[in-house]
């Protein structure tokens, strides 16, 4: 953060997605505290089976994570005290250099737009069901990351109602964001920047 001072930004945006940057965090959080290598992921769909519904959706960022965090359920509460921690490092070089500093939560698909992914959604929800697991792990972890932000001060967006809200698919292959995506995200980002004073 302390390269943008030389840019003299009015602004920075964190952008964090909730589908697996909790996990993502984990390999170095696990080495630097000598907590050793996690256990391996649950499979949701048994080698050699029909997977059905689900298809290419179990290379789902989101999936992964959620099948990280049944086989290694402490890592929940660390994953996201660690991905909070984050932000607060950053913030006083941004704001030392007098610049606004929002944090933005990106929701994974499954929870982003349940109703357009629904037939996508019950397939995974049946599969994660049969090892006492749920989908909405993704929004809890979520409501905790944005509470402890808020704790320190930080501004932040949270993209969950917008996203549900749309009738149409955001997301392209990969499940990045598509143009309807992309165009979604420019407008929000402009209207609350704006009743922020922006």
């Amino acid at each position: 953060m302390e390269s943008l001072r030389s840019l003299e930004p009015d602004l920075v945006i964190a952008m964090f997605y909730g589908g697996n940057d909790l996990k993502n965090v984990m390999p170095l959080e696990r080495y630097f505290h000598s907590r050793g290598s996690p256990r391996a992921p649950v499979e949701l769909v048994p080698e050699g089976t029909d997977p059905g519904p689900i298809g290419e959706s179990l290379d789902f960022a989101e999936l992964g994570q959620l099948a990280y965090l049944h086989s290694n359920p402490l890592d929940e509460r660390i994953a996201v005290g660690t991905c909070a921690s984050i932000a607060p490092r950053d913030a006083p070089a941004v704001r030392g250099a007098r610049a606004r500093f929002v944090c933005v939560y990106l929701p994974p698909p499954l929870c982003a737009q349940p109703t357009v992914f629904a037939e996508v959604r019950a397939a995974v929800e049946d599969r994660l069901r049969s090892r006492e697991m749920d989908v909405e792990l993704s929004d809890r972890m979520a409501d905790e990351w944005i509470a402890l932000l808020r704790e320190h001060g930080l501004e932040v967006l949270d993209l969950r109602a917008q996203f549900q809200s749309a009738e149409r698919s955001l997301l392209a292959g990969g499940w990045h964001t598509n143009l309807r995506g992309n165009a979604l995200l420019a407008s929000t980002f402009r209207q609350e920047l704006e009743a922020r004073g922006f």
